[in-house]
């Protein structure tokens, strides 16, 4: 799941982010504040909804466990709570 509904591109988000990270850990990227603002506002702007889509993806992957746990032990209360 690496992409969802072709509009949240994962792995471009986190190679801008890496991108990002690196300018601003170049001597003197503070030496223009109103452009190293405006790089600080992109990144978190990317780092938000990424975070919100891995924490989603994580919890996903929990219930696929749970669901195949319960199957394997052809438990029906577990398949309820999943």
């Amino acid at each position: 799941m690496n992409r969802l509904g072709g509009l949240f591109d994962v792995e471009s988000r986190r190679e801008e982010i890496e991108a990002l990270d690196e300018e601003m850990s170049k001597p003197g990227f503070w030496d223009n504040p109103a452009r190293a603002q405006q790089i600080v506002r992109r990144r978190n702007a990317l780092e938000g909804p990424l975070k919100q889509y891995e924490e989603f993806q994580g919890r996903l992957e929990d219930v696929d466990l749970l669901y195949e746990l319960a199957e394997e032990d052809g438990d029906e209360a577990a398949f309820e709570d999943v």
